[in-house]
């Protein structure tokens, strides 16, 4: 695995970490001090329908001693209701209170010197109650009676008591509950962002971000419609609280494995794209079972349960196998979003798996507390992929345009070549038939002169006329590169001729000019304007050395190309001039006019070759050639 997957798997390590540190659960911090813990209490089972504690609950017999940590009573057949009372501990605070950190019951009464104090009805299946009950210290070893009723679900109290001051339960009790809280509401947040930015984002990105905001926004509903903080506080809407859950738990898994696609495509054996259609097929039915069933009132209430949350695990399993595999796929393709999606898949499969398993070593007496971590380091390799997905489009988008501007220069560049091609070749020979002429005449007065001085103006003008003569050669090769004697060329042989030529003028300036060239590298062009091409670049690098230096000449094949390396040490160019190179009249010479190396570009080109300068002010000076190999 690549070492920035490590790190990612680090931070989330550490992430999970830090917020199991931050957010100990208060409830331990609670039987501390002057705190009570209450592990002790009785119980009996209603089976006459009493309603209150002045009926059959006060008859002293059928209660029987439960202890904190025993596995759950039987519950007899028929019987949906039972009753708790234990003893309230003496005490000298002022403001005592009771903390029942888990009650499993549908409807809760609590009673107190035959007044209800406490009282919870509710019509749907979340029965997971806290109570916390503010006491008066004259209640000293008076007796609460607790009722709790469930149709469907689980009866009794599987957790210890605490009794303390009210005001310490309450900041521990809002502690906890709120960190549920304001997690689930910073994924809301966030997803309503991205929803508000998804009209700025890009065609490419626009499923795959809305997918993204629509598994965030479900992640959060569920962390916050999960805690039993708004049941305790605002439980006139639990029955709101509990069909948000149901909906953001139906809609995370086929958003969830939509952005996936988004990213992967459709999969080893189109895996993902399968399992897409059959989570968003078993939304829908849920969905729509779920609408069905409100407007009956709960009359099908059972077979809804079944297939939200029996089905829902079978249909979760299967996605994650699926998913897993596929990540598997792309991991060995060596898929670095595969790698980051398992990291974070990984963390919240582990905390799941382990609190699934001390769940049921727990005999379900454990309440599933760290899967919301789980989900949010998942939740953050999501993000992670999708901001490392927007940042390559966007490297993507810096290097098109590159591109492109650098197409821009060559088509310009080529305009003007075409331009001063044609002008070359049309001028080229109108020009060189007088200077020949001239030059006829010229040597022969030079001939007859018997004057020295005559003789020298004589030589001059000849050779000004020749100087003249070569720049239109110069002007006829750039118009017309092409020869009809391209043949098969031995670069390596060519630069041995090329290189031997050239080392005594290098040497004369106090340079020196190095070769490694193979041999059977063969290309396809005209010798004589190879060797023209190339004596012109050495010359220009021996030129740069301005006195000692050195020139390196490399030669060697890369994959179905031949690749020329001329490499020298010295004044080198600025990023301005290397843009001017190749550009008619332009040179750094006093008498230089710019077409020799105009001509060298316009010969590689014709070779069907490449040719590529990099510089650094000071430091020297690289020119890279690249002919296509001929293939015999």
């Amino acid at each position: 695995m690549n070492a920035f997957v490590k790190r990612i798997a680090v931070v989330l390590l550490l992430f999970i970490l830090f917020q199991l540190g931050l957010f100990v659960p208060p409830s331990y911090a609670a039987e501390k001090g002057s705190a009570i813990t209450i592990k002790e209490w009785q119980m009996r089972w209603e089976t006459n329908g009493a309603n209150t504690i002045t009926s059959k609950a006060a008859i002293e017999d059928s209660w029987f001693p439960i202890y904190q940590g025993d596995s759950d009573p039987i519950k007899p057949s028929g019987v949906n209701a039972a009753w708790v009372k234990m003893e309230i501990p003496d005490t000298l605070m002022e403001n005592p209170g009771l903390l029942i950190k888990k009650a499993y019951a549908e409807s809760v009464h609590v009673y107190l010197d035959d007044r209800d104090i406490y009282h919870s009805v509710r019509n749907y299946r979340y029965d997971v109650n806290k109570i916390l009950l503010p006491l008066d210290p004259s209640h000293s070893n008076h007796t609460i009676y607790i009722k709790l009723e469930s149709k469907n679900g689980r009866i009794g109290i599987p957790d210890v008591l605490i009794f303390d001051d009210y005001q310490v339960l309450l900041k521990n009790f809002m502690q906890r509950e709120m960190v549920d809280v304001i997690l689930g509401s910073s994924f809301i947040f966030v997803s309503i962002i991205m929803f508000l930015c998804a009209g700025f984002v890009s065609r490419n990105f626009f499923v795959g971000w809305n997918a993204l905001s629509v598994t965030i926004l479900s992640v959060g509903t569920m962390i916050v419609t999960y805690s039993p903080f708004l049941y305790s506080f605002y439980g006139n809407y639990g029955k709101l609280y509990y069909k948000l859950f149901d909906i953001a738990q139906t809609v995370t898994l086929p958003s969830m494995i939509l952005f996936v696609r988004q990213i992967f495509g459709v999969g080893p054996y189109s895996l993902i794209k399968i399992a897409f259609r059959i989570t968003v097929s078993y939304a829908v039915f849920c969905l729509a079972f779920m609408t069905f069933n409100l407007l009956t009132h709960d009359r099908f209430n059972s077979i809804y349960f079944l297939f939200s949350v029996f089905l829902f695990g079978i249909v979760m399993i299967a996605s994650g196998v699926v998913l897993v595999w596929a990540l598997v796929y792309y991991c060995l393709k060596k898929n670095k979003e595969a790698y980051i999606l398992c990291v974070g898949l990984g963390i919240f499969l582990l905390t799941v798996s382990m609190e699934i398993l001390w769940f049921y070593i727990k005999e379900t007496h454990y309440e599933l507390y760290l899967w919301k971590w789980g989900v949010v380091c998942f939740v953050i390799s999501l993000i992670v992929i999708l901001g490392k997905r927007i940042a390559h489009n966007y490297e993507q988008v810096v290097a098109y345009s590159k591109k492109l501007e650098m197409y821009n220069n060559e088509l310009q560049r080529s305009e003007k070549m075409e331009i001063i091609s044609q002008l070359a070749a049309s001028v080229a020979h109108e020009v060189r038939n007088p200077l020949q002429v001239t030059r006829g005449f010229l040597q022969l007065l030079f001939e007859r002169s018997s004057q020295e001085k005559e003789k020298s103006y004589l030589d001059l003008s000849i050779n000004e006329l020749d100087r003249a003569s070569a720049i239109i050669t110069d002007f006829l090769t750039f118009a017309k590169p092409q020869s009809d004697n391209n043949g098969a060329l031995d670069i390596g042989e060519e630069l041995d001729k090329i290189v031997g030529i050239l080392i005594p003028l290098a040497n004369l300036q106090g340079g020196e000019i190095t070769l490694k060239a193979g041999r059977k590298m063969l290309v396809r062009g005209n010798s004589s304007k190879f060797k023209q091409c190339i004596i012109n670049i050495i010359k220009n690098s021996v030129e740069a050395l301005n006195g000692e230096g050195k020139i390196d000449v490399f030669a060697q094949i890369e994959e179905d190309m031949v690749r020329i390396q001329i490499r020298d040490n010295g004044e080198g160019m600025s990023a301005n001039e290397l843009e001017k190179l190749g550009e008619p009249y332009f040179s750094k010479k006093t008498k230089g006019t710019g077409l020799g190396l105009m001509v060298s570009f316009r010969i590689i080109e014709s070779m069907q070759g490449k040719i590529h300068y990099s510089s650094v002010k000071g430091k020297g000076t690289e020119v890279n050639i690249q002919f296509p190999i001929l293939k015999e």
